[in-house]
């Protein structure tokens, strides 16, 4: 979900998100 947005990192593209499951953050 774009939950992650909320983090200092940006967020990323729905499509990543949705393949990765998670952002690329810590």
């Amino acid at each position: 979900g774009t939950e992650g947005c909320e983090n200092a990192k940006p967020c990323l593209t729905e499509l990543t998100v949705l393949e990765r499951g998670v952002y690329d953050g810590d």
